[in-house]
């Protein structure tokens, strides 16, 4: 079964968000225009360098909203650089695949910040989740 969600409009934002909220994580308080939430999930960047391959890195959000997310990570990526940012949720036993695209924000020495882009897509990609999904 798959299901999607193209983020065009607010409304598929906050269902989304409402997503989110059901796992009952503790928001980050701030002055931000959505809602920030303390998660820890498995997600997938990936990207190409100018003249290089594409790469892949499986890494795990520190925090996330429906605008942007936040990797805590050695990795570093140049401001600017697109990218497609996948994020896995486990929700009613069900592996949901959020899968956006984006641009890296602010490259840091503990992390880098992502700025998501208006579209973006939902999928129920499996009834019985596992980690070899993401790989």
């Amino acid at each position: 079964m798959v299901a999607v969600l193209s983020g065009k409009d607010t409304a598929e934002q906050n269902i989304l968000m409402q997503i989110l909220a059901l796992r009952n994580v503790p928001e980050i308080t701030d002055k931000r225009d959505f809602e920030r939430y303390e998660l820890e999930l498995t997600a997938t960047i990936e990207y190409q360098l100018p003249e290089q391959k594409r790469e892949r890195l499986i890494l795990q959000t520190t925090n996330i909203s429906a605008k942007d997310v936040f990797f805590h990570t050695m990795a570093t990526l140049p401001e600017g650089l697109q990218v497609n940012v996948s994020i896995y949720l486990l929700v009613d036993n069900e592996l949901v695949v959020v899968s956006v695209s984006g641009c890296v924000l602010r490259p840091k020495e503990i992390g880098i910040a992502i700025s998501f882009e208006s579209n973006y897509k939902v999928e129920i990609i499996s009834k019985t989740a596992d980690e070899e999904s993401i790989q």
